[in-house]
């Protein structure tokens, strides 16, 4: 009797203790550090936020590569993953537990968009492909396949006025626009290098601005008709054709920050326009991998290298280094649009 109860003692043992782990596939390397980080304090202290709901046991996303992360418009709670490996996940409760999507957990997922008035309506950039959901996440449909190997859908953006209205850019350069929630695409324009990053103004949404990889920063003032080149505005910045990244300030009009090859720089009026923001990297010669501003208070910015994150409270005057919760990449950084306290740190490995 006491031999089985020794037994049934140590197989308890095991089980609470995480023998029952299990991690989604991601990086050998740096193993158990990943997923994602959440800060109630804007990035002074992190708890790395990966429980996973599950009947198969103790299951985490310790190991996920992020590419995105994603709030639903209408509820700061849900939050939608995208990883470089496993597909979409999503949350309903602030990080605190996520949860798989049984039709999209595999692949890389560039970018999402939710609809800002129908929360069960999501389109996923997966490859060449869009896809949607109607019915919050429990299926989905492809409404653009590009049938080229090289048309992989790298970025999206949506009126958040008329949700209908979507935008997609190509790693082609090709710009699609969708005015009735996807069911059919056309070519706004076609652009000479892949576009990385589409920004729709908050106030006037006609205003679109798109930065690609080789050529600079492009606007249209009549959603996507006609387009102008910010190229010739950026003369003085060198590299800064090359975009990697770009964030509004939805606490100002006209006001973004633009990651570029040269480093940061900023307009307030649109992109006629621009000032390098004086950063503790020196100009074009540390990668950003990530940057956020907080939407209620645009002086609050964070940046992400491979190793350290980068907070200012003046708006770029000044910073201030916090140091990394793990030992992989500041892949995606988001603030919470209702408390700008709440900050979320996607992550990735870096390949050596």
């Amino acid at each position: 009797m006491k031999k089985v109860y020794l037994l049934f003692s140590l197989l308890a043992i095991l089980v609470f203790t995480g023998a029952s782990c299990i991690s989604l596939k991601g990086s050998s390397e740096t193993s158990g550090t990943g997923g994602v980080f959440k800060s109630i304090d804007k990035a002074e202290k992190w708890q790395q936020k990966i429980a996973v709901s599950s009947v198969k046991g103790n299951v985490n996303i310790a190991n996920v590569d992020v590419s995105v992360l994603v709030f639903d418009p209408q509820d700061s709670k849900t939050i939608y993953l995208g990883t470089a490996n496993n597909g979409l996940l999503y949350t309903l409760d602030g990080a605190e537990s996520w949860q798989r999507v049984a039709g999209l957990a595999s692949g890389k997922v560039n970018d999402i968009v939710v609809d800002s008035k129908n929360k069960c309506a999501i389109y996923a950039a997966v490859g060449n492909k869009i896809l949607k959901t109607i019915d919050c996440a429990r299926s989905w449909q492809a409404t653009y396949v590009d049938s080229r190997a090289e048309g992989v859908i790298t970025t999206m953006a949506t009126d958040l006025d008329n949700p209908s209205v979507i935008y997609a850019g190509l790693a082609t350069g090709d710009l699609l626009k969708s005015v009735d929630s996807g069911a059919s695409w056309l070519v706004a324009n076609r652009f000479d290098s892949g576009l990385v990053k589409i920004l729709v103004d908050k106030k006037d949404r006609k205003i679109v601005y798109a930065g690609t990889t080789k050529d600079g920063i492009f606007k249209s003032i009549d959603a996507g008709k006609t387009w102008v080149d910010l190229t010739p505005k950026l003369k003085e910045f060198k590299g800064a054709k090359t975009v990697r990244n770009m964030v509004s300030d939805l606490s100002k009009d006209n006001t973004f920050l633009a990651d570029t090859k040269y480093g940061m720089i900023k307009t307030t009026d649109g992109g006629e326009t621009w000032q390098a923001m004086n950063l503790l990297t020196p100009s074009g010669d540390v990668q950003i991998y990530s940057l956020a501003i907080n939407p209620k208070n645009g002086n609050e910015i964070y940046y992400g290298t491979s190793s350290t994150i980068y907070k200012s409270v003046d708006g770029g005057a000044s910073w201030v280094t916090k140091k990394m919760p793990t030992a992989r990449a500041a892949s995606y950084l988001l603030v919470d649009p209702n408390e700008g306290n709440i900050v979320y740190l996607g992550t990735l490995t870096i390949k050596k």
